[in-house]
């Protein structure tokens, strides 16, 4: 999975970065210029990959009469959104400056004088430190945009330290049996309208399937699943209000993962419906909670990208994101 990888990765410079202890006791220090540079190069080469694959995704999307609400592009119709959670940021100072700074030098290789998406990651902590501070989300956007930077959705995934020496299992802390991630997600609804372009009025935040299946399931005293219906439900109510007031559809999506509560299309699409039905009178859920189709998850559970987009097709289930990510290739031997 990528979270895995990304982790082990970011684990090894931040420990340069931030001068942790290095196992034999030394301060390590990594060249952040060194260290800009390797990123910029292979993000050069996964952007070359990602156009192919995204016009790929576009004509599959067109073929099955799906419209995918926040498949983000600029003015580079091939430029979709970089995930910033590929940088730390345990606080709100951390992601301002190293939002902006890396994302700044990939912004003026890959599309110099023009701007880049953003699929912002903002921990719990750097989330309410954003809402605690009087115009702080427009404050931001400002900030970003000054360097040709625009927020178009965010990552609401990891609600921790997204860097830290373990990753793992902890990334699915707090699930949706817990108050703490409805209070979470509904911070950053808040903050969504804020942070968009001017002119925007539909935007997505992806989020976990629930939890991680073994965890989940105890979630609660069992009853995990009612409770995060209950959830989300008052996620729905709270999503409208936001609408009604801003005139910016938030929705956010359910982004199945292998080994989580929900891996697989007709898992999500099942959970939606049966856990969400529609009510006269009531906001429209399939209006505010959809699904962040992952191709990578997707890939790891043997799903054919069709078969999967046909699932939430038939059931009336939007694909509000379209994650692109890769996975490493193992032969078996």
């Amino acid at each position: 999975d990528g979270r895995q990888v990304e982790g082990e990765v970011q684990g090894e410079v931040l420990q340069g970065l931030e001068g942790q202890q290095g196992r034999q006791g030394r301060q390590v220090q990594v060249d952040e210029r060194l260290f800009e540079q390797r990123l910029l190069e292979q993000l050069g080469q996964l952007q070359r990959f990602l156009e192919r694959l995204l016009q790929q995704l576009l004509e599959l999307a067109q073929q099955l009469g799906l419209r995918p609400a926040a498949l983000i592009v600029a003015a580079d119709p091939a430029l979709p959104a970089y995930c910033t959670n590929v940088v730390a940021g345990r606080t709100l100072a951390q992601t301002r400056e190293r939002v902006a700074r890396v994302f700044g030098a990939v912004r003026e290789r890959i599309a110099p004088g023009g701007v880049l998406p953003l699929g912002l990651w903002l921990s719990a902590r750097a989330a309410a430190q954003l809402a605690e501070t009087p115009g702080g989300a427009r404050s931001l956007r400002d900030e970003l945009a000054a360097r040709g930077l625009a927020v178009r959705t965010l990552n609401a995934f990891p609600y921790h330290d997204f860097h830290g020496a373990s990753v793992k299992r902890g990334v699915y802390s707090p699930n949706w049996a817990d108050t703490r991630r409805l209070l979470y997600t509904t911070t950053l609804a808040e903050l969504l309208p804020e942070l968009l372009p001017a002119g925007a009025r539909d935007a997505s935040i992806s989020t976990l399937p629930l939890g991680w299946r073994p965890e989940f399931a105890l979630a609660g005293g069992g009853a995990s699943l009612g409770l995060a219906s209950s959830m989300l439900a008052q996620l729905v109510q709270h999503l409208a209000r936001v609408e009604e007031r801003t005139g910016v559809r938030v929705h956010v999506d359910l982004e199945p993962e292998p080994g989580c509560t929900l891996d697989r299309a007709e898992d999500a699409a099942a959970f939606l419906t049966q856990a969400l039905p529609r009510r006269a009178g009531a906001p429209d859920p399939r209006r505010y909670i959809g699904i962040c189709h992952d191709v990578c998850h997707s890939a790891v559970m043997f799903e054919e990208q069709s078969h999967a987009l046909r699932i939430y097709r038939d059931a009336g289930v939007r694909v509000g994101k379209v994650q692109v990510s890769s996975a490493p290739v193992a032969d078996g031997s």
